[in-house]
């Protein structure tokens, strides 16, 4: 029962905080404080985050650096890019069934941009929802595979600070077999 409560008052914080920062982003208050930043340091940080719930469902987690390069410098702000990718991922893992997997994989582009792609073996998002997925204000409801539930404002969100940053996101998915989220982002490279 304590566990219960608690479970639930965690979810009430979630949705009480992605509300706030809705809020903040449409009133134009999220005040971006870009920093240099290794790509992936911060994608091996957000994946050991979600490790335990990755084994607690019995999902394969991994990372795949497909940039040919150690370390991609992206001009970004860490705990933003931290909150994007610890939203898709723990997305990924919500409609990824026992026994799937999830890739975070990065690769640069031609243009000066690197793409993140989350990649899930999951239950895939329907035609008729992909456009409202990232809007504001339009809960989709697609039921995880053991009943987990969202705001409904994480995809709103993780949208508009890739935006905030000159970045852009999107989706790619079948129903049935998975889906695959990326952004993409410009690129600062070091020597």
């Amino acid at each position: 029962m304590v566990e219960l409560i608690k479970q639930s008052a965690e979810v009430q914080l979630a949705y009480i905080s992605d509300i706030f920062k809705v809020i903040k982003l449409e009133k134009g208050e999220i005040k971006l404080n870009l920093q240099e930043i290794d790509l992936g340091e911060a994608i091996k940080s957000s994946v050991n985050g979600l490790k335990v719930l990755a084994e607690n469902k019995k999902i394969d987690l991994r990372i795949e650096n497909r940039t040919g390069k150690e370390k991609l410098v992206i001009s970004f702000e860490f705990p933003k890019v931290i909150q994007i990718l610890n939203n898709l991922i723990s997305n990924a893992l919500k409609f990824t069934p026992p026994g799937g997997s999830v890739t975070v994989s990065y690769i640069k582009n031609d243009e000066r941009e690197v793409e993140i792609h989350v990649l899930d073996t999951g239950v895939g998002v329907p035609d008729s929802m992909k456009k409202e997925l990232f809007n504001k204000g339009k809960k989709v409801h697609i039921m995880g595979t053991v009943g987990e539930e969202g705001t409904g404002l994480g995809l709103f969100i993780c949208k508009s600070l890739v935006e905030a940053h000159g970045g852009r996101i999107k989706l790619s998915s079948r129903e049935g077999e998975g889906s695959d989220f990326s952004f993409i982002l410009p690129l600062k490279e070091t020597g």
